[in-house]
């Protein structure tokens, strides 16, 4: 809660953060410019797990093969209030890109 997560990387799995078979409760944070160079969710990447943003959280300028800012696999979680603003993606889903997966997006 009310954390700043500015310029991490990796190179495949979620530049700020990788969540593999668990669950994140995210509020009032800030994700800005973190990088997955050749991979997957350039802040965060989810994969069989739970995800719950809100608060007021703001993703901006985070960049991933896919999913600019949040890459989902096999994941389901909500997004509430929450603002992204020009993250890119050089394949799919500048903010969001989500396999076999169910978001829940509202207020944002």
């Amino acid at each position: 809660e009310s954390s700043t997560f500015d310029g991490n990387k990796a190179r495949r799995l979620g530049g700020a953060i990788h969540i593999n078979g668990s669950s994140i409760v995210i509020k009032d944070t800030t994700f800005f410019e973190n990088t997955s160079t050749d991979g997957w969710g350039g802040a965060i990447m989810l994969y069989e797990g739970n995800l719950e943003v809100s608060g007021s959280s703001t993703f901006e300028g985070n960049s991933a093969a896919y999913g600019g800012a949040v890459f989902t696999y096999s994941s389901e979680g909500s997004i509430n209030e929450t603002t992204f603003v020009g993250n890119i993606a050089s394949w799919r889903g500048g903010a969001i890109t989500m396999h076999q997966s169910t978001l829940e997006v509202s207020g944002s």
